[in-house]
């Protein structure tokens, strides 16, 4: 399949460019360490894993706020390994890993190729769920700012995806209209069914042998899109 028509692409920034689970891994690793925590690193990692993906779920949800996930998440993780610390430690833990994670910038296999590759081609963009300062300063640490002509996030906006608000805004910070766009990212539900519910083309990169539900297209590694665009 080839796309045709498409003046713009706008990328999902975790996940589908910069790896978060290799970088939030190092990030946790470092906070630990600075604070000389005595943990078992796998199973502080394992409830961690599992607490950000269900407070974030709901943070998509709105059904908390910014403030809830920064803290709740680290709150389950503490409490499931026993240890007692006050809220205000807690609330601390929580900004340093936020101010450690840009300071480790793995990107996802591919992805430094690809953006090479459609840079002369295309007009670039982000459109991202995270907090606007942490993600500012991965774009411009993992050395691809350049790449893009806007960055849109939920924190400025207001909106989160997949709610149409936020890429409406983001197709009118790019002044292009959906039908010459093209939306990749990793969550099926915020990336692929948000984008095409505001008329937008959208493809679905996911690694594993998932497949991918009817309308949808999906890809395995990033190099795939430069089959399609």
């Amino acid at each position: 399949m080839k796309f045709t028509a498409v003046t713009d692409i706008f990328f999902d920034l975790d996940h589908t460019l910069w790896d978060f689970e290799i970088n939030s891994t190092a990030a946790l690793k470092a906070v630990i360490s600075q604070r000389e925590l005595t943990v078992n690193f796998d199973d502080f990692m394992s409830f961690y894993s599992k607490a950000n993906a269900f407070y974030w779920e709901l943070f998509r949800q709105d059904k908390i706020t910014q403030a809830d996930l920064r803290f709740k998440r680290f709150d389950d993780v503490f409490k499931a390994l026993d240890l007692d610390f006050s809220a205000a430690y807690i609330s601390d833990f929580s900004e340093a890993y936020l101010a450690e994670m840009p300071n480790h910038n793995l990107l996802i296999p591919g992805a430094m190729e690809l953006l090479n590759y459609l840079f002369p081609k295309y007009n670039l963009h982000i459109i991202t769920n995270g907090f606007a300062p942490v993600q500012a300063n991965k774009i411009k640490n993992s050395n691809i700012a350049h790449f893009f002509k806007t960055v849109t996030d939920s924190e400025t906006t207001g909106f989160k995806k997949p709610n149409p608000i936020i890429y409406q805004y983001a197709m009118k910070q790019a002044q292009v209209q959906a039908p010459q766009t093209v939306m990749v990212g990793d969550c099926i539900i915020s990336d692929v069914r948000g984008a095409q519910d505001v008329g937008m083309q959208a493809i679905w990169f996911d690694s594993e042998t998932t497949e991918a539900p009817e309308g949808v297209l999906k890809i395995n590694h990033l190099s795939e899109l430069k089959n399609i665009l």
